[in-house]
């Protein structure tokens, strides 16, 4: 390479460089108007990366509910959901009847919800609560089925978080769904006596079938009967 070619490469690469210094590689053909919008966007995803980062180094717990599979139409429940920072062997405390644990992310301060279709809720706690190092936070419903068949009931669970605004949030963690048998008391009593019902009710209806059928001969009998005592027990008139 002469000194020629030297100086004309030289002088075309800081050409490209200056151009290339006035070019935003990230934002082309930008204008005032859309840094308006940027900035924004910008600020909702730090935002959402800051909370992903917050709720993943949140401390592992668990939650247990004693939502139960089969309910009674128009029957009156005491559900309960109970969460606990940590493993805690009393975590389905006072629950007496089926008891469902999973594992949860938890924050100090959570948010539970608790809906369904066809139910009647009615909270009896407090829905946002503080959970300790050491503690169990208990939440309770009472519930009445309004509909009978395959039902769904579904527990949300939230991490009320402070923004760098200075205001919460509520970031949902879990949400576990339950379904639920509703059935009548017709079908608790068919249930519940089942032996009782094959042992008696199906022989009197087959009974009560078995007489139907042999009813005109009965009646035929009963006419035989009264014709012959009508008739001085000749079996027929006298000539």
């Amino acid at each position: 390479m002469n000194k020629l070619q030297f100086i004309s490469l030289s002088i075309l690469g800081v050409v490209v460089a200056v151009f290339l210094s006035s070019f935003n590689p990230a934002y082309p053909n930008i204008s005032p108007a859309d840094i308006s919008i940027i900035q924004p966007v910008k600020a909702a995803n730090k935002v959402a990366f800051d909370l992903r980062n917050f709720v993943d180094n949140l401390p592992e717990g668990q939650v247990a509910h004693n939502i139960p599979s089969t309910m009674i139409l128009q029957e009156s429940y005491s559900v309960k959901v109970n969460i606990a920072k940590g493993i805690s062997a009393d975590i389905a405390r006072d629950f007496s009847s089926e008891v469902e644990v999973q594992s949860l992310k938890v924050h100090t301060l959570m948010k539970i919800d608790l809906v369904g279709n066809n139910f009647e809720i009615q909270p009896v706690a407090e829905q946002n609560q503080i959970i300790d190092n050491s503690g169990i936070a208990q939440w309770e419903w009472n519930i009445i089925p309004k509909g009978i068949g395959k039902k769904e009931l579904y527990i949300i669970i939230y991490a009320r978080i402070k923004l760098p605004d200075g205001s919460q949030e509520n970031h949902r963690l879990k949400t576990i769904k339950k379904s639920v048998n509703v059935i009548t008391n017709l079908q608790v009593f068919v249930s519940q006596n089942s032996k009782w019902f094959f042992e008696m009710v199906i022989p009197l209806f087959l009974a009560i079938i078995i007489t139907a059928s042999n009813f005109n001969r009965l009646k035929q009998c009963i006419v035989s009967i009264f014709n012959y005592f009508r008739g001085g027990g000749s079996g027929g008139s006298t000539p």
